[in-house]
């Protein structure tokens, strides 16, 4: 499956949206993520690792730091997998919504 990415560019934050696929079996998990009003978002950080983000309008739910490559990859498909909705919600509960 496809997903849309944002990626956040050095050095003025400038974005930019890109495709990135995704194995199959992502796909249910993603599909809660969005109807949670969210979305992935990356940046590189200055340390030269890679950051990913479950982002909502309220602010970051979760991120994870990787390095480039290879290990970014898992580290984005490990925090798709860890999405607990029951703990979004109750971190909406306490950050705006």
């Amino acid at each position: 499956m496809k997903i849309m990415i944002t990626q956040f560019l050095r050095p003025d934050g400038r974005q930019r949206t890109y495709p990135y696929k995704l194995p199959e079996e992502f796909r249910s998990q993603m599909e809660l993520i969005q109807e949670c009003g969210c979305k992935i978002t990356c940046e590189q950080l200055r340390t030269w690792e890679a950051v990913s983000y479950v982002s909502h309008e309220e602010g970051d739910f979760d991120m994870i730091i990787s390095a480039f490559g290879k290990e970014a990859d898992e580290a984005l498909e490990k925090m798709i997998r860890r999405f607990d909705k029951r703990k979004f919600d109750e971190w909406l509960a306490r950050n705006g919504e």
